[in-house]
């Protein structure tokens, strides 16, 4: 599964921002009117994406990861 990180407003959400910087993640800067259409287009569109606000969680459950077990 694919995930996007996203902001709809970059000073108010600045923190989280560079929080994902920082662990090697981009955000994409979301702040139309009309993004908000076309977030669930794309989301519709695409399988096994999806589109997550950058302040909507912390990171770690915005974007899981599968951990493989070695035995």
């Amino acid at each position: 599964r694919v995930v996007y990180l996203y902001s709809n407003d970059a000073q108010k959400q600045d923190s989280f921002i560079q929080s994902a910087k920082k662990r090697g993640y981009d955000v994409l800067l979301m702040n139309s009117p009309i993004d908000n259409h076309f977030i669930q287009h794309l989301e519709m569109k695409l399988e096994k994406t999806s589109l997550k606000r950058v302040d909507a969680d912390v990171l770690d459950k915005l974007i899981q990861k599968e951990e493989k077990l070695q035995h």
